[in-house]
């Protein structure tokens, strides 16, 4: 068995054409993983196809970061083209207390990973899992809600 392929990320500008074969958040029809970097430093969030554009949310700051306003620039949505036979891998979402199996590795940047969080609204969101601080972040309706330690298993 060769080694196995690389992740792949789109890079896209909010409100063009949305990427083929987005990887989809757990558990979410219209919710995709998507990357974008404030100062250098990555921050996970969720991007969702809009009547066939990227449109996006990130948690930053105590806030809800949307639009080309927010975020300036580009951001990065995760694709999977093929199949476990050629990639040699596949996505696949795993409570954050079982991470440390054998055969399993973060899809990560830096010290930042995705993460799914339930928030207060009852929706699961796409967020940012902080790895130094074990902070996990997602936001919705403008506000940014966090889970520290204990609170993310």
């Amino acid at each position: 068995m060769g080694a196995a392929a690389e992740d792949k990320w789109a890079w896209v500008k909010i409100g063009d054409p949305f990427p083929e074969n987005p990887v989809r958040a757990k558990g979410e029809q219209n919710q995709y993983l998507a990357l974008w970097y404030k100062n250098g430093k990555p921050v996970f969030g969720r991007a969702w196809n809009d009547g066939g554009v990227v449109q996006c949310s990130f948690p930053y700051s105590g806030r809800e970061l949307t639009g080309a306003n927010d975020l300036g620039g580009q951001i990065q949505i995760l694709t999977y083209t093929g199949d476990f036979a050629s990639n040699k891998f596949q996505y696949k979402w795993v409570p954050w207390s079982e991470r440390n199996g054998a055969k399993f590795a973060l899809v990560r940047c830096g010290q930042a990973t995705s993460i799914a969080l339930p928030a207060k609204s009852g929706n699961r969101l796409a967020g940012n899992l902080d790895l130094t601080t074990e902070t996990a972040t997602a936001a919705e309706a403008g506000k940014e809600e966090r889970h520290v330690g204990g609170q993310v298993y």
